[in-house]
């Protein structure tokens, strides 16, 4: 092989990874695994070592927490496009299942309260992808820390907007402050997948054995928690 050819391969492939590392993902799954430090609150430190997934085709998103060990199971299924969506919860044997119809679809969106971000050029290489880190305040006050990829980009990004605001790419690490416990809770990126998540991962069908509540039902038991997840 001549000097010239074995440039010209060395310069085809350095263009070819170029365009690969570039190529934005719109599918995939996301896999998390959630940290807490120093957290006063024993219930609240049981948390430490659940996991979260989020996956994403198209208008539909979905997260999966397995929370506990997997005594507490929770999908949350959101369709852009009917808007509309489907929470199931598995916890200490029951199981509960929360139809989100179009008018709360909507009016979640409505309400939504985007905090403001600050945006940085510091850079964190995160599950091989590298994100830039933002920050931004909780309504509680507290500090919010969030690695941004910008290289993913689903199409329906609607359950981390609810979560953490209108971030241009996807976030992979989201370090939340906690004021009231004196510690921190991490949701740290283990594994990206650019593999489409199969079309039954989104279905809105409610299963067998699920006993079908409303959100203001599971506000009561929760204590008015559950309505953030849908930010009212």
């Amino acid at each position: 092989m001549t000097t010239k050819l074995s440039i010209l391969l060395v310069a085809l492939l350095a263009m070819c990874s170029a365009v690969s590392a570039q190529s934005k993902i719109s599918e995939g799954t996301v896999k998390y695994e959630m940290e807490l430090e120093g957290v006063k609150d024993a219930t609240l430190s049981m948390l430490h070592g659940s996991t979260i997934t989020t996956f994403f085709k198209g208008e539909q998103n979905k997260v999966r927490g397995e929370f506990m060990g997997g005594m507490a199971i929770v999908n949350f299924m959101l369709d852009g496009a009917a808007q509309e969506g489907l929470m199931l919860m598995d916890m200490m044997a029951q199981r509960k299942a929360i139809k989100i119809d179009k008018n709360s679809y909507q009016t979640s969106n409505q309400n939504a309260q985007q905090p403001p971000v600050t945006h940085t050029n510091e850079t964190k290489k995160i599950a091989g992808y590298t994100c830039k880190k933002a920050i931004m305040k909780g309504e509680d006050g507290s500090n919010i820390v969030v690695y941004v990829c910008e290289q993913i980009q689903p199409k329906n990004n609607s359950f981390m907007q609810k979560m953490v605001g209108d971030l241009k790419g996807f976030p992979l690490a989201i370090e939340i402050s906690l004021p009231e416990n004196g510690g921190k809770m991490k949701l740290l990126a283990t594994e990206v997948s650019k593999k489409t998540p199969d079309k039954k991962e989104f279905s809105l069908q409610i299963p067998q054995g699920y006993q079908v509540t409303t959100m203001d039902e599971l506000q009561k038991t929760m204590g008015g928690k559950a309505g953030k997840l849908f930010g009212q």
